[in-house]
């Protein structure tokens, strides 16, 4: 027990045990109880079945099932393959042809782009945080104007800005962080995963638009359906 004063007013005395922090502390405190607890260091299968523990074996482990998760499915047709390789390296050798109305950003564009980055984001292979970016003088903003309108114009991606920080979680699937300064494409309207306030019951009634409209044109619709193991892993992506 405490040593209390005599004298002290009951409202002034707090009980064994009590917790006397704020609101938002003692709800940050309870969510960390209740949460279960985790471990730091997770043992790896080696393909002998037995359990790796040093970090030495496990990176050796991870490496591997990396290695076999993104090596592309044995080529099938070779005499395909050719044909799109000879055409993509025709195609890319050749100047592109000007575009009719060309995007063209200015430093204000981009700097408002920058400013809404989300600060809690963990950076990509160069380093460099969102909260960093926001703080760019206008030159440097001037500079990476310049970079994506080169972009728009020759149609060539910077191979840097295609590396990625493979993260391995402790749960299905790895998980990728992509340059922060990698320029935002709109996807094509069809495109209805990895887009916000987008799901199946959207997709469900765009399709079901289609099969109306095209009965009602007395048309016959027909639909594919493709289910591709490891398709983002292993497609061919040279072909797509």
């Amino acid at each position: 027990m405490p040593n209390i004063p005599p004298g002290t007013p009951a409202e002034n005395v707090t009980p064994a045990g009590s917790y006397t922090g704020t609101p938002r502390t003692l709800d940050t405190r309870w969510w960390a109880l209740k949460r279960p607890p985790t471990t730091r260091s997770l043992p790896l299968m080696h393909q002998d079945g037995t359990l790796r523990y040093r970090n030495e074996d496990r990176v050796e482990i991870l490496a591997a099932h990396l290695e076999q998760q993104f090596t592309p499915f044995p080529v099938t047709n070779t005499e395909h393959n050719d044909m799109v390789g000879n055409h993509l390296r025709e195609y890319f050798s050749r100047a592109p042809a000007p575009d009719e109305d060309p995007i063209v950003l200015s430093p204000g564009s981009v700097s408002s782009a920058i400013q809404k980055l989300k600060t809690r984001k963990a950076p990509g292979a160069d380093g460099i945080p969102n909260a960093a970016l926001r703080h760019l003088p206008r030159p440097a903003v001037t500079a990476l104007t310049r970079l994506y309108n080169g972009i728009q114009r020759t149609g060539h991606f910077p191979s840097s800005w295609k590396t990625s920080i493979v993260v391995m979680l402790p749960k299905p699937g790895p998980y990728g962080i992509l340059q922060r300064m990698t320029p935002f494409w709109t996807p094509r309207p069809e495109q209805f995963g990895f887009r916000a306030e987008y799901g199946t019951s959207q997709q469900l009634a765009r399709v079901l638009h289609q099969i109306t409209a095209a009965k009602n044109k007395r048309q016959k619709p027909v639909a594919v359906f493709l289910d591709m193991e490891k398709a983002f892993d292993k497609v061919w992506h040279e072909g797509l």
